[in-house]
């Protein structure tokens, strides 16, 4: 008895760090539009992202943000740079900070309406070396929200 004890305690030792390291979805949102003022041109702006896919993980170590980039490529935020923290979280809702030092901040709250149905808002402020100086906030629609992966 003792010893099926210890080959399942070992097994299960054994399995953990997989399980451990294997990135949960939280959700997909797409297409966000909104308004963007570009500090170079100083007036507000209709702006969107036609192609703007970001799926939200949580990690083994954390949170990260994955995003498709203009080249079409799947980027993760941290391995790009970025700081990525969840900020806090309710019943129905979380905000994720991303910061890419002296580039861009930005806070990302994903949510769901009284309907079910996930949204994600995106406030943004771009400058330091970032090629683009620009204040933005823009709402686009997600999957369902895994809210499971925060327990």
């Amino acid at each position: 008895m003792r010893t099926i004890w210890l080959i399942g305690l070992a097994l299960a030792l054994a399995l953990f760090p997989i399980a451990a390291l294997k990135a949960q979805d939280i959700t997909s949102c797409s297409f966000p539009k909104g308004k963007s003022f570009y500090h170079k041109d100083g007036e507000w702006t209709d702006d969107k992202l036609s192609d703007g896919v970001f799926t939200f993980k949580r990690t083994a170590n954390g949170f990260d943000m994955l995003y498709v980039d203009g080249r079409k490529k799947i980027v993760s935020s941290i391995d790009d740079g970025a700081m990525v923290a969840l900020l806090r979280q309710g019943p129905q809702d979380a905000t994720f900070f991303v910061m890419y030092p002296q580039n861009v901040i930005a806070l990302y709250t994903i949510w769901e309406d009284r309907e079910g149905k996930g949204w994600m808002d995106w406030l943004q402020s771009a400058g330091g070396s970032s090629p683009v100086h620009k204040s933005a906030l823009m709402v686009g629609s997600c999957q369902s929200i895994n809210w499971g992966v925060f327990k």
